[in-house]
């Protein structure tokens, strides 16, 4: 049978038209179903819905270790960290959730645990649990110092929003020198604490050994923004505290309390007195209680 050049391309011309419009109405359904799967996700995660979840994962298991929907690029797991499930934290990382995925941000999971989204679901002690969870994973204690970029790790973060059981469950876990890393602009979690004004958080970074040393870009150094924040004295009072303690444990040097102490006030006082005009109060205040 022979088959006209005119069929030929009638029938090319159909199948020209008909074929990318059953393409995308395939792709319409099968975006549409996605979406809908993802808003049950959230929904799930949101609700603390355990059983909901798996459900979800039992009919589509990519879908709980794949990104949200929407530019953030928040993925489910990240998403529970905030929410702070420890049931629905552990049941995504048995099923592969990565904990290295940032968001468009560069925000990690343990960027979002430190938000503490309120919900009278959970207590501080679930959040306690899921970070629990979360350091169990493979180079867990790198990722929970990754910089965001702004610059900053999740201590700076759990310090901008003060919730003080959360930061001092994170410095049990982290290295040190962690305590210390700037951000962008120079300042470490210890300049976030005074800045937010809060004392309580402020001696608890310097008894776990956050530096004051270290100056922010502009070169303004942490005496002056506790001054500014009126914290000045109380900084000084912690810091001469902390380092009175070092020195009286160190096993060569067998000194007094009190000996100690005038130690720290004078090494204190070499380095915090250039920071202040000699006209000003907090000069005369700094002569006067450390020299």
């Amino acid at each position: 049978m022979k088959i006209s050049l005119h069929t030929i391309v009638l029938t090319f011309a159909i199948c020209s038209h008909i074929v990318p419009q059953a393409y995308a109405a395939l792709s319409w359904r099968q975006t549409n179903i996605f979406n809908v799967q993802q808003a049950q996700l959230e929904k799930a995660i949101k609700t603390c819905n355990i059983e909901m979840l798996q459900n979800l994962a039992t009919r589509n298991h990519d879908l709980i270790v794949n990104a949200l929907a929407g530019q953030r690029a928040v993925t489910p797991l990240m998403l529970a960290a905030e929410i702070g499930d420890p049931a629905i934290v552990a049941y995504l990382l048995e099923n592969k959730a990565s904990i290295w995925c940032t968001d468009a941000k560069g925000q990690n999971v343990f960027h979002y645990w430190t938000k503490a989204t309120r919900n009278t679901l959970i207590t501080i002690e679930d959040r306690i649990q899921v970070l629990k969870h979360l350091m169990k994973e493979e180079r867990a204690l790198a990722v929970a110092s990754l910089q965001d970029d702004n610059g900053w790790t999740p201590l700076h973060h759990a310090c901008f929003y003060e919730q003080e059981a959360l930061v001092e469950a994170l410095i049990s876990y982290l290295h040190p020198n962690a305590l210390n890393i700037p951000d962008h602009a120079g300042k470490t979690p210890l300049y976030t604490v005074i800045e937010r004004k809060n004392e309580r958080l402020m001696a608890l970074l310097i008894a776990k050994d956050a530096t004051y040393m270290l100056r922010a870009k502009d070169g303004t150094s942490v005496y002056q923004i506790a001054a500014q924040k009126g914290l000045l004295e109380p900084l000084v009072i912690y810091i001469v505290r902390h380092k009175s303690e070092i020195y009286s444990h160190q096993p060569l040097k067998k000194a007094s309390y009190e000996a100690c102490e005038r130690r720290a006030c004078h090494q204190i006082l070499i380095h915090v007195l250039n920071d202040f005009d000699q006209q000003s109060k907090e000069y005369a205040w700094l002569l006067n209680h450390l020299a």
